[in-house]
């Protein structure tokens, strides 16, 4: 990372870093002035405005982390040409299993006695089972990938 990328990110992280306490802080004044003998209810609506606060900042910082899971990885990949070919290896993978995921499912409605609802949809269930087999397909390869990481340690 370039020095005036790695400058700005630190001052940006000094700034969440700020806010943060400051928000933790008006929340902490914020509850110490309660009515000790109210009851819950009434000390809810006393300490609500700050609450609110509190999680939309929550809810700001989800976001800033969000964004940066998703865009340093996609700025890694377009710039770095052996990032991209590894990508795009993990992805044909990943259309292969469910490829293979979606041939085994089932599309069968289910006999449910008694069940009235919407969600017995032969489309529906198809991609639940292609998900429940991609996932079981993803673990098996997961618990391989262990396995045979640790194996092969020993005969080297």
């Amino acid at each position: 990372m370039s020095d005036n990328l790695s400058k700005i990110l630190n001052i940006f992280l000094y700034a969440l870093l700020g806010i943060s306490i400051v928000v933790v802080a008006l929340f902490y004044m914020g509850a110490s002035k309660l009515d000790s003998e109210a009851d819950a209810l009434v000390q809810l609506e006393q300490i609500s405005g700050t609450l609110e606060m509190f999680v939309d900042w929550t809810y700001v910082l989800m976001a800033i982390a969000t964004l940066a899971a998703f865009a340093f990885p996609l700025v890694n990949v377009f710039t770095n040409k052996k990032a991209m070919v590894q990508t795009g290896i993990v992805l044909a993978v990943l259309f292969v299993v469910i490829g293979i995921s979606y041939a085994l499912a089932d599309n069968t409605t289910l006999v449910l006695p008694g069940y009235t609802g919407t969600d017995n949809v032969s489309g529906t269930l198809k991609w639940a089972g292609t998900s429940l087999y991609t996932m079981y397909i993803l673990g098996i390869l997961a618990i391989g990938g262990v396995f045979y990481t640790e194996i092969s340690k020993i005969f080297k």
